[in-house]
């Protein structure tokens, strides 16, 4: 077997480190220099005056891009070896700097933190009663310190609770990849960051246990990225010869991680991917290649939606910017999985969607070995994989609760049966299976989605929890859906938080609609009606709803936003019954097949149906490749 890193080839123009990690401490740099740096190399435009700012600190907050970070040579020597297998004098978290303070990713195994019972999802609000409020980077240092010393830590807990942890800072021992084999007979590789010795670490893993297991199990809980190099050496372990990943600069020009053709995967044995809403960047971008290589099945909840990438620039390239071991990481990139869908707000949907609780339970009892008689099994087909589960585990009072979250989660797409003995196998519903082994399950669906003919749609947005319905479990497909539900649609789906507010008239702040219009509006999806208003309550036109959708589409998919390229010739062609402003983006929905009905059927300017709005949305995300369908 060649080493991966000798197959591993990446086509650019660059030569700088791509990373992809979260934000890490600012400090200074002349002005100048970096806003050269920012008006060649930053993926979006920059905004108004950037030019005229007189620091780099209100460069950086003139952004708001907490991946676009100035480092002190102090700084970029700590996020160089964050990444490397490594010791470190600490408490022994790893954090995401928020304006509330340090919002804990994960506690490191052995570490004071995990003995003092911080857990990840804890945010540190205060040091030594010192607020972190607002400090952004300059958190950091209050909480690092000499072995030894102690900090008392002030923490708001996931329930909003604030407590405090007195801790003593001491050396931790960072192992970033290790490898056993669990008693279910599975390989289990935790892997909590992507740097410099991880895919190494992932082949020693897969040489050494390879031929003893069942299948894999990849623990990405809490992992908050890395390089996109070793994320993608990582999952094409498991995928073999291809496309991993792709890049698009702020010119729209691209170019891709790949494996060469002829690459063969390690193993042949499929992979169970665990998320939290703490795996982000090149953790994400690992769970997306093995979706879309359909070489496993992702479990846990979605993940960060970090779907930027950044090149970091030294005095190895610039000698005259960085001349005292300083250093500046800017965003440059957006990237895509292989099916050309990102991750960006939207985060990496897991085939199945449980849980952090029942996430590691339930993948021990998902087995990649086909049993000798099927008698006493079910077997689960998601996404070209199949699992097998032994009922009589999947029953008893450790995995009883697991097993039942496993039912409501599975999607309508999947295919489960029932073993019948020896090689036979019988088809059943979750809910049939629930009620004959006696499970106390729920459903996601909505009680009236079979009302409707796009039933399979309203019913797996809804397991995916991408619809809301009434509170009583209707949808009501049949109803037209307002421009105020369409606009809280997509921020919920995209996890959109509005910055400001008062755009609009009609939209004052404490309308239950308000926060979805703002957000929306600020992603670019809306624009009102150009007279200041927006008409929330009203209906939403199907000319309305394909536009607006179709510009969710180009941002999400690589593809539709190729495609695009050329909306701006189709303006002045547009049939009777379609208004001008809006054909572009009828017709490209249209061309790439997504609308519901043939648009000869459709009275565009009609109010859209609830039931229209989620077949659409349903259609592009399997599109995109951002469900796998």
């Amino acid at each position: 077997m060649k080493k991966l890193h000798r197959c591993l080839v990446r086509l650019s123009a660059a030569v700088l480190a791509l990373t992809l990690a979260l934000a890490l401490p600012a400090g200074a740099l002349t002005a100048q220099q970096a806003y050269e740096l920012l008006d060649y190399y930053y993926v979006d435009e920059l905004p108004a005056g950037l030019e005229e700012l007189t620091s780099v600190e209100e460069m950086v907050a003139a952004l708001g891009d907490p991946y676009t970070v100035y480092l002190t040579a102090e700084e970029y020597e700590s996020f160089v070896s964050s990444t490397s297998d490594s010791s470190l004098v600490g408490i022994g978290v790893t954090c995401q700097v928020t304006e509330e303070g340090l919002l804990i990713a994960s506690v490191l195994d052995g570490s004071p933190a995990l003995e003092a019972g911080l857990v990840a999802g804890d945010l540190i609000v205060g040091a030594d009663g010192q607020s972190l409020a607002g400090l952004g980077n300059g958190a950091l240092p209050l909480v690092q310190g000499e072995e030894g010393t102690q900090v008392t830590l002030t923490v708001r807990r996931a329930d909003g609770t604030l407590a405090q942890f007195t801790v003593t800072r001491r050396t931790v021992v960072i192992a970033h990849t290790t490898t056993e084999v669990l008693p279910s007979g599975q390989g289990y590789i935790a892997c909590d960051t992507f740097g410099g010795e991880t895919a190494q670490h992932f082949e020693d893993g897969l040489e050494a246990y390879d031929g003893q297991v069942t299948g894999w199990i990849v623990d990405l809980r809490s992992n908050p990225g890395g390089t996109a190099e070793a994320a993608a050496a990582s999952a094409a372990y498991f995928t073999g010869s291809g496309v991993l990943t792709y890049f698009r600069d702020g010119d729209g020009r691209y170019n891709f991680i790949y494996t060469p053709f002829g690459y063969t995967a390690m193993t042949d044995r499929p992979v169970l991917v665990l998320t939290s809403p703490y795996s982000a960047s090149g953790a994400e971008l690992f769970a997306a290649i093995i979706r879309d290589g359909q070489a496993g099945t992702v479990v846990g909840q979605r993940t960060y939606g970090k779907g930027v990438a950044q090149l970091l620039f030294t005095g190895d390239q610039f000698p005259d910017f960085f001349q005292e071991g300083d250093a500046m990481k800017i965003t440059v990139y957006r990237f895509f999985s292989p099916s050309g869908a990102t991750n960006d707000k939207i985060g990496v949907i897991p085939h199945l969607l449980v849980s952090d609780e029942t996430a590691a339970g339930l993948a021990t009892l998902l087995s990649g070995a086909e049993p000798a008689d099927s008698a006493g099994w079910l077997a689960l087909i998601l996404s070209g994989v199949t699992w097998y589960i032994d009922l009589e585990q999947a029953q008893s009072a450790g995995y009883r609760a697991a097993f039942t979250e496993l039912l409501e989660a599975v999607p309508p797409a999947a295919v489960l049966e029932r073993g019948l003995g020896g090689g036979s196998w019988m088809p059943v519903s979750a809910a049939d299976l629930a009620a004959q082994l006696g499970l106390d399950w729920t459903g996601r669906g909505f009680s009236d989605s079979g009302e409707s003919e796009y039933a399979q749609a309203i019913d797996t947005l809804a397991c995916y929890r991408l619809l809301a319905g009434d509170g009583t479990g209707c949808f009501y497909p049949r109803e037209t859906l307002t421009r105020g539900e369409l606009a809280c649609l997509l921020a919920s789906l995209l996890r959109l938080a509005p910055g400001g507010s008062g755009y609009f008239s009609d939209v004052e702040t404490g309308d239950w609609y308000a926060d979805g219009v703002n957000a929306v509006y600020e992603q670019g999806f809306i624009a009102g009606d150009g007279d200041g208003t927006y008409r929330p309550d009203d209906p939403v036109t199907r000319e309305e709803l394909i536009s607006i959708l179709a510009q969710v589409g180009i941002w999400l998919d690589m593809g539709l936003y190729n495609n695009a390229q050329d909306l701006e010739a189709q303006a002045g062609a547009e049939p009777e019954g379609v208004s001008g402003w809006a054909w572009p983006f009828v017709s490209l929905m249209e061309q790439t097949g997504l609308l519901w009905q043939p648009l000869s059927e459709l009275d565009l300017q009609g109010g859209a149906l609830r039931e229209e709005a989620a077949a659409l949305l349903y259609g592009l995300l399997c599109y995109a490749g951002v469900l796998a369908c």
